[in-house]
């Protein structure tokens, strides 16, 4: 079991539900009572998808295509981002909280222009060391935390020169050099929250027109990117434009209200039932078309439309769902918490 950038072995788990795992991972992390919540315990495949488990689930009773017999891997990762780090008050968390961005920066999930790709990675460095005596040793640590070369998008901003973004964040980190590590921490992760990406967990789905694009998932809600190097998302649906999600096969489908209409009060009771939805979009498309005849308690808002996204697997079709819904109770649980 992979416990952030640490392995952790368990065995005899026959009667150990993903609770009772995290509850031991949650001591192990020395994580408080308020903050352990963030955290979820979730299989990760080929394509880096998270299917994050139920805590009732058994561990026994998991099997994951490709894992060896008797042995399964699992990732303790935070499920939950909130909107502000000051809102967390655990220094554990919060270094928990850095170590999942800092992997995600690393690994390309996290994207912005290069000017502030750049500040962010002076911090990263400052974070790590702040005893760098040349600019030698200072690139020499910046290729280990970070992908070089960079992002295409990082890299076009300054021209294609290494040399010249090299040098730029060298510059920016000697400015930090003297700030203590955890304001260069924080800073780091008040900068990263800012941009579209944080918080997100991305699916690579096919789009109505039979496009391939990300659907990222967060506490905000549904964001639509053209691909993977996309910084800024081309479609965002917030809850409150968002009456309810299904799933059906392989297809992950929402309900988007057109602003202006009055908001629906419950999000958890759909106002199409899932058993009308069609093997296909022939007969969503009809039942949404005003000319149908349906009844009233299963016909939705006239200014209603259905977005369908396609999956690879009628199992991610779930995951996405799943995700979402969990998502959703999050961002209303803040909400009171604000309120």
């Amino acid at each position: 079991m992979k416990l952030q950038s640490f392995n952790y072995w368990m065995a005899n788990l026959s009667r150990l539900t993903v609770e009772d795992v995290l509850q031991v991972l949650a001591s192990h992390c020395s994580l408080n009572e308020a903050d352990k919540g963030f955290f979820g315990l979730a299989h990760v495949d080929d394509r880096h998808n998270y299917f994050w488990l139920d805590e009732e689930t058994v561990i026994a009773n998991l099997s994951f295509s490709g894992e060896p017999p008797g042995k399964i891997h699992l990732t303790h990762s935070i499920r939950y981002f909130v909107d502000s780090i000051y809102s967390l008050s655990n220094a554990v968390t919060i270094e928990l909280l850095f170590l999942e961005i800092h992997r995600q920066l690393y690994k390309g999930e996290l994207l912005t222009n290069g000017g502030v790709y750049a500040k962010a990675a002076a911090l990263l460095m400052r974070v790590y060391d702040s005893d760098i005596a040349n600019e030698e040793t200072a690139l020499s640590l910046l290729h280990c935390i970070l992908p070089i070369p960079p992002p295409k998008r990082v890299f076009a901003y300054f021209n294609g020169s290494e040399n010249q973004m090299e040098g730029e964040i060298f510059s920016i980190y000697c400015a930090y050099r003297n700030i203590p590590r955890g304001d260069a921490m924080l800073n780091f992760l008040q900068l990263i929250s800012t941009w579209p990406r944080y918080g997100c967990r991305h699916y690579t789905v096919l789009d109505t027109d039979k496009n391939s694009c990300l659907l990222a998932v967060s506490n905000r809600g549904l964001s639509l990117y053209e691909n993977k190097d996309s910084i800024k998302p081309n479609k965002v649906y917030t809850w409150d434009v968002l009456d309810n999600l299904y799933y059906k096969d392989n297809e992950f489908m929402i309900e988007v209200r057109i602003i202006g209409m009055p908001k629906k009060n419950n999000f958890e009771q759909p106002s199409l039932d899932c058993s009308m939805l069609s093997e296909d979009d022939a007969l969503a498309q009809a039942v949404l078309d005003p000319t149908t005849q349906v009844t009233l308690s299963r016909r939705p808002a006239a200014k209603i439309f259905l977005q369908t996204f396609e999956c690879t697997t009628p199992k991610l079709a779930k995951c996405i769902w799943k995700t979402a819904i969990a998502q959703h109770q999050f961002y209303l649980e803040q909400k009171n918490v604000r309120f």
